[in-house]
Formats: structure tokens, C-alpha cells, sequence
């Protein structure tokens, strides 16, 4: 009821554009599922869904991108106008003026990154094959957990949400959860779900408190910290400087469970700083997801 009642909110809300979002019933509902659903819900016409490996690969298909792997970074530095990544033994992996750190959670081994709060939260996907009911579904399903339509005879479903455990390990308990979860959507489900997952995937979710990603220029930890000492007594106070950064240097992280829906933006965001030209959205929310925004934060609960 609870959740009924905040997806007629959402309905209301965006009343005046049915096509990106309204209420439908069950019966209509099962129409564009192409199953036999359990409820009626909201309904996104322009939604779609996408493989995110070959998203990826298709993005990296051109002239201008070189593809370095199997070298981890691990440090940074700053040396005449250009960034050094380095590697475990002090090897010079690459050098740009210019560099962005997209690596989750990792991201805290930087020293330059060391204080931003985030956490690494694991999240089990599973495959199961489809049967020819669930073979007709049309359209990603979301509940309690989601299901997409087949892929190579095969329905992704997740994702699980462990706070406690870091193994990579696959768990059966995980497998039952995300079945479980999809079980209360459809009539047509239940010979899917009495099926044993063929195979599975997991992966950890970099998460921040207030749940949105951190995108934007790198602050400069220590220097930022004393310039605006003043926020421990108040946070409200007038201080005539500008923040610190490290020229050259960003960060793109912490999209949680929202990666392929906030990545676009985020990185046409970072471009633009780069690149010095008018930003793709408000000035609000580029401070919604600016990186020193937890800095400010702590200065002023006195944690720093």
C-alpha cells in the first residue's frame, strides 16, 4: 500500500507528460509486459534497456580512445603540468594533463581521495533460462527486485543487496533471494523460478550517505580543511576564498545502483568542466554531486 501510494505521487507528479511516465492496471499492464502480471504500476513508454558490457564496448569503439589493461594504478602524481599514473613498483604507466578517477570504491587508495566517505555495497545478479512463458516478456520488470527480457535464452534477474559480506564468491542464498523477489510479480513466473540459475555475476555498488554519485574537480584535503576551519564553529559563515583543487584532476563515483542512468550526464558534466564550456545543468546540482561537498560537511559536525 505504502509503495501504491508513492507510485500514484510520481504519477501526479509528472501528469502533464504521460509519455515518460503514468499508472496502469494490472490487466493493461500484462498487455505490455506480455505476461500475466500480479499488479498494475507505473509505466515508462521511452524506457529501454540495454547489455552493459556491449554498451561499454561500443563507447570504446573509436579512434580516439587507447584501452590500457591489466595495469593497476597505484598512485598519482602531480609533476609539471601533468598527471603520472604510476603502478606498484614506481613504473610510469601513462601521463595526461588531464585525468579522471572512475574506479568505485577503489578510489579511497588515493591519497588525494583518502577522505571521501564511501563504501563498496556486494550485489548478486542471476541467470536463469528462460521457459517459453517468460520467453514473452517484453519489457524489464521492477518490484522488489528486476528481471529483463531474455538475452541468449537467458532472463538477468537481481540484484541482492549484502552489506556485510565482500566475497566474490556466488551464494545459493542470494540465487533464492532474487528469485523470490521476482515471484511476487507474475502469474507466469512460476515455472521460472522453480529453475536453478545457470550462472550469476557479482559485483560491488560504490555507495555515498546521501545516495548521489561525486562528480567534479578534486579538492585539495588539507588546504581546503584550513581555509574553511571556520565551519567547526559555524557553518554559516562568511569566508572570503575560493575552494582548493588539484589542477586537472576529477572524479566521477558513487552511482550506486544507477551507473548506466547517471553515467551519461555525469561524464558530459566532467567534459564540460574540462573542456571550459557551459555545463548541462543547473548550478544546484552540479553542487548536489560536487566532490568537496562531504569536506564541507564534516568541517561543520566537527569530524575533521
Amino acid at each position: 500500500e505504502q509503495q501504491w501510494q508513492q507510485q500514484l505521487a510520481v504519477a501526479q507528479h509528472w501528469q502533464q507528460s504521460p509519455e515518460l511516465v503514468h499508472i496502469v492496471q494490472r490487466e493493461l499492464a500484462s498487455e505490455l509486459a506480455g505476461i500475466r502480471l500480479k499488479t498494475g504500476g507505473l509505466w515508462q513508454p521511452l524506457a529501454g534497456w540495454l547489455d552493459p558490457r556491449r554498451v561499454c564496448q561500443l563507447l570504446l569503439d573509436q579512434p580516439n580512445i587507447r584501452v590500457i589493461t591489466q595495469r593497476p594504478v597505484s598512485e598519482l602524481q602531480y609533476e609539471g603540468g601533468q598527471w603520472r599514473l604510476l603502478d606498484a613498483k614506481q613504473n610510469l604507466i601513462y601521463q595526461a594533463p588531464a585525468v579522471v578517477i572512475a574506479c568505485a570504491e577503489s578510489t579511497q587508495q588515493f591519497e588525494q581521495c583518502s577522505l571521501l566517505p564511501i563504501k563498496a555495497i556486494r550485489g548478486q545478479v542471476s541467470l536463469v533460462g528462460s521457459t517459453p512463458v517468460s520467453a514473452n516478456l517484453r519489457t524489464v520488470l521492477c518490484g522488489r527486485g528486476y528481471i529483463a527480457p531474455t538475452q541468449a535464452q537467458q532472463h538477468c534477474i537481481g540484484a541482492s543487496y549484502n552489506l556485510s559480506l565482500q566475497t566474490q564468491e556466488l551464494r545459493a542464498e542470494e540465487h533464492q533471494v532474487n528469485l523470490d523477489n521476482i515471484q511476487h510479480m507474475a502469474v507466469d513466473f512460476e515455472a521460472l523460478v522453480n529453475k536453478p540459475p545457470a550462472d550469476g555475476r557479482v559485483s560491488f555498488r560504490c555507495t555515498t550517505p546521501d545516495y548521489l554519485p561525486i562528480v567534479g574537480p578534486v579538492a585539495q584535503q588539507n588546504i581546503m580543511i584550513e581555509r574553511f576551519a571556520k565551519y567547526r564553529q559555524n557553518f554559516k559563515a562568511a569566508i572570503d576564498a575560493p575552494g582548493e583543487y588539484w589542477p586537472g584532476l576529477f572524479i566521477n563515483i558513487g552511482h550506486g545502483s544507477k551507473g548506466l542512468t547517471y553515467a551519461p550526464l555525469c561524464a558530459e558534466l566532467l567534459a564540460s568542466m574540462i573542456s571550459v564550456q557551459a555545463l548541462p545543468m543547473s548550478r544546484q546540482l552540479t553542487l548536489s554531486v560536487h566532490s568537496a561537498r562531504f569536506l564541507m560537511r564534516d568541517l561543520a559536525r566537527r569530524r575533521l
